[in-house]
């Protein structure tokens, strides 16, 4: 078990997760250091997720790439700073003291 003492560490580390990702479905951008009772789930207060559309790839699809785009981002707005409840979409028993969420960028 090699321990990551200093920056350095850190990025290589990185850098090989990004280049051993499969299709470049999962992109880590940072790693910090946490002790030893950090709990991914309890600890954290924040988690951020990035989803990419599946836009045609064809300059013929301009138009239609751009209306996808903004009525995805019409969509989402309104969800944006409003609490949501993700109980329903949980796979298993619920592990956190509240289901409750809030999208604060769409």
């Amino acid at each position: 078990t090699k321990v990551l003492k200093d920056t350095d560490d850190l990025n290589e580390l990185r850098n090989q997760l990004n280049k051993e990702s499969l299709n470049n479905d999962i992109n880590v951008h940072s790693i910090f250091c946490v002790s030893s009772s950090f709990h991914a789930t309890f600890s954290t207060k924040s988690r951020e997720y990035i989803y990419v559309l599946p836009f045609r790839n064809s300059s013929d699809n301009i138009a239609y790439n751009t209306i996808l785009s903004y009525v995805a981002d019409t969509l989402l707005s309104t969800l944006q700073n409003s609490p949501l409840d993700y109980f329903a979409f949980s796979s298993r028993k619920v592990k956190t003291a509240t289901t409750m969420c809030t999208i604060q960028q769409a």
